[in-house]
């Protein structure tokens, strides 16, 4: 019981001596006492005040004591700081015209320390901010308030540690992606150069008189797959890179609606043989965007090829442009030879997939296309979704004019 005793005494001293202000003491006292003793109780406060006052100020310095005094030094952090000062000097003055005899004095008493209490919310919630803003923005706290209490010191010591946490978790993350997008690529390369040989080769049998109908129907499928297979592994580097945002932006003036007709164009004969209509429409006639071309190329190529795959013979293609003074809405709709439900396709599945499901790899693509497009997309600074309704297919893309 007695050693519990001393542990709070103990306790208390520290936190007066360490982590309270002599104003807020000497009003807290005041109303302590007061509550007690009446008006009697003031002047005990104001007597037990003043050895608690010459301890902290021995133990502390004056500068380390008063709350006011730190806020008028910290003015040039926050004009409010200033402001909290002045008014606190002007609470000194108001105590020293309250009258003890009077009940409105206790009631004075009480929203001076309610204001004092208000002040510190605020000092330590702006400290808090600001530190977030710090870590945010330069990775580390740059300095500890004076005015700091020992809650918001353990906050932003804790927030520090969630910050390096964070940077070791990403940092972890980010060499393991670029391990893996170095692995893919060094096997991609290392697959094309035996591949480049088998396709040269395989064409130069190819030319040869010498040969049945048998072998020469097996080099045409040999050529045909080796070909495949090179279009697989360039399109899985592409993808790779794509992933990891490592593909370099180069920014020019673009006629977007020109760039749609000269890639339609190149698929006019692909799309006359499965007697696939391609309908465009838009609503800017002049539409100019400042942006990386190839790329861009690249991102229509993908969702016109995409279609022209897997559309149902006979159908039409609707693509359809739209533009704000910073925006370029493309919307591309197909139906599709075979009924996209979600049982068998999710929208996940479109979005992020390396490969096609199994139902799909009976057809030309790599099933990399819209994973790629969909990244090039956002290394552009644009936005892509698709809608999956029946046997309809339907890709939007929002793009930056700038």
């Amino acid at each position: 019981m007695i050693f519990n005793i001393k542990r709070l005494l103990r306790k208390i001293a520290y936190y007066v001596i360490e982590e309270i202000y002599l104003e807020w003491i000497f009003l807290d006292l005041f109303i302590f006492f007061g509550i007690i003793f009446g008006r009697i109780g003031y002047l005990i406060g104001f007597l037990a005040f003043i050895p608690i006052m010459i301890l902290k100020i021995y133990k502390k310095g004056v500068k380390e004591s008063v709350f006011t005094i730190n806020l008028l030094e910290q003015r040039n952090e926050n004009y409010i700081f200033l402001i909290y000062g002045l008014v606190n000097i002007m609470v000194a003055f108001s105590m020293l015209n309250l009258d003890a005899r009077r009940f409105h004095t206790f009631v004075g008493i009480c929203v001076f320390r309610l204001i004092f209490a208000a002040e510190d919310i605020y000092v330590q919630n702006y400290i808090l901010n600001e530190t977030i803003e710090n870590l945010y923005s330069e990775g580390e706290v740059n300095k500890i308030s004076k005015l700091s209490d020992k809650k918001t010191i353990e906050s932003m010591e804790f927030l520090q540690l969630i910050k390096e946490d964070v940077k070791a978790a990403v940092d972890k993350k980010v060499e393991s992606e670029k391990l893996k997008t170095e692995l893919i690529t060094n096997i991609s390369h290392d697959l094309k150069t035996p591949l480049t040989s088998i396709i040269s080769y395989t064409d130069i049998l190819s030319k040869k008189n010498e040969m049945d109908d048998e072998a020469k129907k097996y080099i045409e499928i040999l050529g045909r797959n080796s070909e495949r297979l090179m279009s697989l592994i360039t399109d899985l580097i592409y993808a790779s890179k794509t992933g990891s945002g490592n593909v370099k932006v180069e920014k020019s003036f673009i006629d977007f609606n020109e760039l749609v007709s000269q890639i339609y164009g190149d698929f006019d004969a692909s799309f006359q043989k499965r007697d696939l209509e391609f309908i465009y429409s838009f609503d800017n006639e002049d539409l100019k965007l400042y942006t990386d071309g190839n790329i861009l190329s690249r991102i229509i190529q993908n969702l016109v090829s995409n279609s022209y795959k897997y559309s149902m013979p006979g159908t039409k293609i609707y693509a359809n442009t739209e533009s704000d003074l910073d925006k370029v809405y493309f919307t591309i709709v197909n139906r599709s030879e075979k009924p996209l439900n979600l049982e068998d396709y999710s929208v996940d599945e479109f979005m992020k997939e390396m490969f096609k499901s199994e139902k799909a790899r009976t057809t030309e693509g790599s099933g990399l296309g819209l994973y790629i497009t969909k990244n090039l997309v956002e290394i552009l600074g644009g936005q892509f979704k698709i809608e999956i309704k029946e046997d309809l297919f339907q890709v939007y893309l929002e793009l930056n004019r700038d």
